[in-house]
Parts: C-alpha cells; sequence; structure tokens
C-alpha cells in the first residue's frame, strides 16, 4: 500500500487489488469496519491518508482525487459505481497498459467523506444483492 500511496502523489494512477476464494475475508481487509480505528481496512485509511496528504500540501498545489470500483466475479467485470456496466470488457492501450472501465467511469471525490458514501452505498447494494441470492 505504501508504493500506491507514494506513487499517488507523483502523478500516477493507483489500484488497490483484493483477491481470493469467496469468504476468505476480500470485503473485510478492503473494508473493516469504518467506526473503530483498529478495525479499519484498507480503503478508509488510504481514503484518510491521501486526503491528509491534499490538505497537508501546499496552497498552490491542485489535486484531481477519484474513485472507481470494479468487480471481477465469474469471468464478468462490473462496474460497481455504475449499475448500466454490468459486463465490461478487457482493453489495451497504445503503450500495452490494460483497462476494463470506461474512461468517463471514475467518480470525482472532493472530500473523504464523499469516498466513503459510494464505498458503502457499493457495500449496501452488495449485501441486498446476496441477500437475495441467499
Amino acid at each position: 500500500m505504501c508504493y500506491v500511496y507514494q506513487g499517488l502523489f507523483k502523478g500516477y494512477n493507483g489500484t488497490l487489488f483484493a483477491y481470493g476464494q469467496t469468504g476468505a475475508g476480500k470485503t473485510h481487509t478492503m473494508e473493516g469496519n469504518i467506526d473503530d480505528a483498529t478495525l479499519r481496512g484498507i480503503i478508509p485509511r488510504m481514503v484518510d491518508t491521501v486526503f491528509q496528504e491534499v490538505e497537508d500540501a501546499p496552497e498552490d498545489v491542485e489535486f484531481t482525487v477519484q474513485v472507481g470500483m470494479v468487480e471481477i466475479y465469474q469471468e464478468k467485470i462490473r462496474d460497481l459505481l455504475d449499475p448500466t456496466h454490468d459486463s465490461l470488457a478487457i482493453h489495451s492501450k497504445k503503450d500495452g497498459s490494460l483497462y476494463a472501465v470506461p474512461p468517463d467511469s471514475p467518480l470525482p471525490a472532493p472530500r473523504a467523506h464523499a469516498v466513503y458514501c459510494v464505498v458503502w452505498r457499493v457495500a449496501a447494494a452488495m449485501l441486498r444483492i446476496c441477500q437475495k441470492c441467499s
């Protein structure tokens, strides 16, 4: 996580990726419990760190923070922030890098609270879907 964070402030995009079997703890690791500082997951810790860095930066430095979330499940890629993108294809750019999310998909994130709202909205929707499947 440290390398992702450092790269962000050098102008690079960053990705946090959780991989594993169903029930292995990916969601808990990424989200954790936002109300308990000792049980917070990677996402809230990274969000707080990024926005603290933005706040501490000199006033003449400008930042753009965007958030995107995808799920890869049974060889399908879904954009979790835009339910209309439920079967994305993987594309490659001229430089050889890959992407699956349409370029307009990441949402602007002006404050840490805005990111938490997006993440928890997605988590609540996923919980409803899981409950329907059970």
